[in-house]
């Protein structure tokens, strides 16, 4: 498995190519995700998924239901979902609204805090 770095002349950032049997930021390879996703969609259990994918059968059950989120494996291609929304509703509001009036504070206005806040000396 050779990784590949590149550096780009316009931007100046280090690129990696990976090998095909590779997904970035995976500690898996590409056979083990796309077996287990397989083997799931096949109807098997998450724990005979996790417990037959690897070799030495030790694959955590949490990590196959992980790549089932972030996956899925149409015709043996291995597809990243879209990344869903945490918090849906209206797309496009304002999150913030203008204020209604001037944001300068008013010179003639007592502080509310001072009252509160230690002596001065």
């Amino acid at each position: 498995m050779v990784q590949v770095r590149r550096l780009c002349k316009e931007c100046g950032r280090a690129w990696t190519v990976f090998d095909p049997e590779v997904v970035p930021r995976l500690r898996y390879a590409r056979a083990v995700v796309c077996d287990s996703l397989g083997r799931r969609n096949r109807g098997e259990s998450w724990e005979s998924c996790a417990a037959s994918c690897t070799s030495w059968g030790t694959l955590d059950v949490s990590t196959v239901k992980r790549w089932g989120r972030r996956f899925e494996l149409e015709e043996g291609v291995l597809r990243e979902r879209p990344p869903e929304t945490p918090f849906p509703g209206k797309q496009g509001s304002a999150i913030v609204v203008s204020p209604a009036g001037s944001r300068r504070p008013n010179p003639l206005q007592e502080d509310p805090w001072a009252a509160r806040s230690p002596p001065q000396p």
